[in-house]
């Protein structure tokens, strides 16, 4: 054991990207076997709808040009009819999956793979992250770890806006940091851009506004 672990050590320390291409692949398999035995649905009381019955009508009135409409009985009893006009629901993911849904005929099974392709990249700037934070090992076991949280897999079936706030809420964090740590030409480029991707990542989970007060901590 200990033989496999110094070997896997020293595999990571010269060729990482072959261990994160392992990684992403697992990821993906994964992914699918979740897309595959739990495809999102519209169905009342199936496992795995999740958000997607708040999420997915709002959508549809989206882009079927009837407005960002939503009446959640359990959220708002006293909507109605003439009254639907909703903030409940964050606008990114809104338009986001909205265009995943133009595209595809209204499909929420390419919904789901869209949410396969968020959860991979959320791996890879997690990797990313990790590596700008500590060193390569750290970065390929914060990858690792990624790649099988069950939460994270469990949200690929069905439509919301954790994996999109997530996936942007980490860049802004990577790119943070980088330009925090770093002096180089791209420096100001990096600010702009994390104050996007934070943006986008609150605009897509608005509880990500969390993590504005300990950033700005941490330049203070």
């Amino acid at each position: 054991g200990r033989r496999f672990i110094t070997a896997l050590a020293i595999k990571a320390d010269s060729h990482p990207y072959v261990i994160l291409g392992v990684i992403v692949s697992l990821a993906l398999v994964i992914n699918i076997l979740s897309l595959n035995l739990r495809p999102p649905t519209m169905q009342p009381g199936s496992p795995q709808i999740g958000q997607t019955y708040r999420w997915w009508p709002l959508i549809l009135n989206v882009i079927n040009g009837r407005g960002y409409l939503l009446c959640v009985d359990s959220y708002f009893p006293l909507c109605s009819p003439a009254n639907e006009v909703t903030a409940s629901l964050e606008p990114v993911p809104v338009f986001f999956f909205g265009g995943v849904a133009l595209l595809t005929g209204q499909s929420l099974l390419a919904t789901g793979v869209a949410e396969v392709g968020i959860n991979l990249i959320i791996l890879l700037i997690t990797f990313a992250l990790a590596r700008l934070l500590s060193n390569v090992r750290a970065a390929l076991l914060a990858a690792f770890v990624w790649a099988t949280y069950v939460p994270a897999i469990k949200l690929v079936s069905q439509i919301s806006g954790d994996l999109l706030g997530t996936c942007f809420l980490t860049l802004g964090l990577f790119l943070f940091l980088r330009a925090q740590r770093a002096q180089h030409a791209h420096r100001w480029r990096d600010w702009i851009f994390s104050g996007i991707a934070l943006g986008l990542g609150i605009q897509s989970r608005s509880a990500s506004l969390a993590v504005l007060p300990g950033l700005l901590l941490g330049l203070l």
